[in-house]
């Protein structure tokens, strides 16, 4: 079976002569030697670690050294070995290297330090990524929610998005990020006064999308006059935006929304096609939609995706 290994080896080092640049092929070959060292006798299996160690080493430390995908495979490899000091001098590495984004290598340190060194060594890392001016705010998001689901501590997790919210306000993810949060918690007021902020701070071309979370919000918990006010305040904002457009079909449209659920439509896709619902005139998929009712009187099959297509 070792030489077996070897062949096969011999073969990926070859291939990686003309495919050096392709991270796939270095964790294929990684892949198949720590599966080799988990299968193989106990001298050769020593030996196969560190033919896996030295693989990795080439990749990153050569062609590959800014691909965060094979330095994170390379520290989980180590962790499993329980090397975490190898493991973290991976992260420590790329954090140093300001040609990369850090953000996502924060996010995947505060992830190991979780599961190496509990909740508090996270909250030290995520310290650092505060403090990082080029750090998005994914590793906000990242962070609040590590200590929602970790902790169990809605509280903690809404200061960390207020913090977050100090610096990107304007920011788009960030505060669809923090509206999904925080409509999941019965905050029903201040998920209001959030939605409030998220339509002042950003520009008119961005809040589409809060206008649509908005309306299913209010679709959700408000009744019939909350979700009426929203949708008329939507309304004049699509058509001060779409001035020069056709928005004869926008009443429509947002009454497709009110009703609209997951996947479901209170349309078939032509209908919606014909009034130009946004989802359809983009090319986007729409499935699922209600059917259209047979010539006898019946339904063609609930929820089974009939109707025009």
């Amino acid at each position: 079976q070792s030489l077996v290994v070897k062949r096969v080896l011999y073969a990926y080092n070859q291939c990686l002569l003309c495919f050096g640049f392709c991270p796939d092929i270095w964790y294929e070959a990684a892949l198949y030697l720590q599966k080799a060292c988990e299968t193989c006798d106990s001298p050769y299996s020593h030996q196969w670690v560190e033919e896996t160690i030295e693989l990795y080493s080439r990749a990153i430390g050569g062609p590959l050294k800014n691909n965060l995908m094979l330095n994170f495979a390379y520290a989980d490899f180590e962790e499993s070995r329980h090397q975490n000091d190898k493991a973290e001098s991976v992260y420590t590495r790329l954090l140093d290297n300001r040609d990369l984004d850090s953000t996502l290598v924060y996010i995947q340190y505060m992830n190991f330090a979780r599961r190496t060194g509990g909740i508090k060594k996270s909250r030290i890392i995520f310290k650092r990524a505060r403090e990082d001016n080029f750090c998005g705010y994914q590793a906000y998001v990242a962070a609040a929610l590590m200590e929602y689901y970790i902790t169990k501590d809605r509280d903690i997790a809404c200061r960390i998005f207020e913090l977050g919210m100090k610096k990107f306000s304007n920011n788009l993810g960030f505060l669809l990020a923090y509206i999904d949060y925080l409509s999941h918690l019965n905050e029903d007021n201040n998920t209001r006064v959030l939605f409030e902020k998220a339509l002042s701070n950003i520009h008119s071309d961005q809040a589409s999308e809060v206008w649509e979370k908005f309306t299913a919000f209010e679709s959700r918990v408000g009744d019939l006059s909350s979700i009426l006010k929203v949708e008329r305040r939507r309304g004049t904002a699509m058509r001060n935006h779409q001035m020069e457009g056709d928005t004869s079909s926008l009443d429509s449209i947002l009454l497709v929304d009110r009703y609209k659920y997951l996947n479901m439509f209170p349309c078939t896709a032509t209908e919606l096609k014909v009034m130009g619902y946004p989802s359809v005139t983009s090319g986007n998929a729409v499935t699922n939609l209600l059917p259209l009712t047979t010539g006898g009187g019946g339904r063609a099959g609930v929820g089974g995706g009939g109707g025009g297509g």
